[in-house]
C-alpha cells in the first residue's frame, strides 16, 4: 500500500511537471510570436492587444495596458483583453484611480520582482501591505501593476486583474509575465523611434522641396534681364552703336 501511494503521489508529480512544462512552452511560443510580429509591418495596436491576450492566457480575467499622458501621473488606455469595449468605459470609471494616479501606487513595500501586488485599490489610493502568503484568495479590488519600462524610463503600464484560480501569483509567475511587458516596451519604443525617423525625413523632404522651388523661381526671375544684359553686351562689343573708349571696354 505504501509502495502504491507513494506510486500515485509521483505520478500525480510528474503530471504536474508535465502540465507546468508544456505551459512554459506555450509560454515561450508566444513569446518568440510576438517577437516575430515586432519585426513585421504590423500596427503596434494590434501588437499590444495580442500581448495583452497573451498574458490573459496565461491565467487573468482581465488585462489593461496603459501608455503615459502629457499629465505627469496620468495614462490613457491603448490596449485590453479579457472585457469588452464598453465594459472597458465602466472599469476606468469605476477604477480611474489607477489610470490617472498610477505612479502613487509603485512602492518598495508592493514591489514583487519589478512589479507591484496591491491589495485593496477599489477604495482608491488606501492600500494594504501584501502580507499574506501567495496562496491566500484574490480579493476584489486587488491588482497587479506591470511597470512598461525602458531602461529607466517608464513608458505606461500593464495592470491586471483577478487570476483564474483565485490566488495570488508568485515571483517567477510575474517574471514571466513581465518578459511579455517587456516586449510590449520594446515594441512602443521601437515605433517611437521609426516615428521620429519618419517625422525627421518628411521634415528634410520638405525642406529640399522648397530650397528646389526657391532656385528654380530665382533662375527664372534672374534669366530674363541676364539674357537682356548679355544681348546689349554683345552689341557693344561689337561696335555696333560705335567705336568705345579703353576704360569703356575694360568695364565691359
Amino acid at each position: 500500500q505504501k509502495l502504491e501511494a507513494h506510486s500515485q503521489g509521483l505520478e500525480r508529480l510528474v503530471a504536474e511537471r508535465t502540465n507546468e512544462l508544456n505551459t512554459r512552452l506555450e509560454q515561450l511560443s508566444k513569446i518568440l510570436q510576438i517577437g516575430e510580429e515586432m519585426t513585421l509591418d504590423i500596427a503596434i495596436g494590434k501588437i499590444l492587444t495580442n500581448i495583452c491576450q497573451a498574458i490573459k492566457n496565461m491565467g487573468w480575467r482581465v488585462v489593461v495596458l496603459s501608455l503615459k499622458n502629457q499629465k505627469p501621473t496620468s495614462t490613457r488606455i491603448v490596449a485590453y483583453a479579457g472585457i469588452s469595449k464598453t465594459r472597458i468605459r465602466s472599469l476606468v470609471n469605476e477604477r480611474n484611480h489607477l489610470f490617472e494616479n498610477a505612479f502613487n501606487y509603485l512602492r518598495d513595500e508592493f514591489r514583487l520582482s519589478h512589479s507591484y501586488l496591491i491589495r485593496n485599490t477599489k477604495a482608491g489610493i488606501q492600500m494594504n501591505k501584501l502580507e499574506t502568503p501567495p496562496q491566500v484568495t484574490w480579493k476584489p479590488g486587488d491588482v497587479l501593476i506591470i511597470p512598461i519600462r525602458i531602461k529607466e524610463k517608464i513608458l505606461g503600464f500593464v495592470t491586471i486583474f483577478e487570476p483564474m484560480d483565485k490566488k495570488y501569483p508568485d515571483e517567477q509567475q510575474v517574471k514571466i509575465l513581465e518578459i511579455f511587458v517587456h516586449k510590449a516596451a520594446v515594441t512602443i519604443e521601437n515605433r517611437r523611434l521609426i516615428e521620429e525617423k519618419t517625422a525627421r525625413a518628411r521634415e528634410i523632404a520638405q525642406s529640399n522641396k522648397a530650397k528646389s522651388e526657391y532656385f528654380t523661381r530665382m533662375s527664372h526671375e534672374l534669366r530674363t534681364p541676364l539674357n537682356s544684359i548679355i544681348t546689349l553686351t554683345g552689341v557693344l562689343l561689337k561696335k555696333m552703336s560705335g567705336d568705345l573708349n579703353a576704360e569703356q571696354l575694360k568695364q565691359i
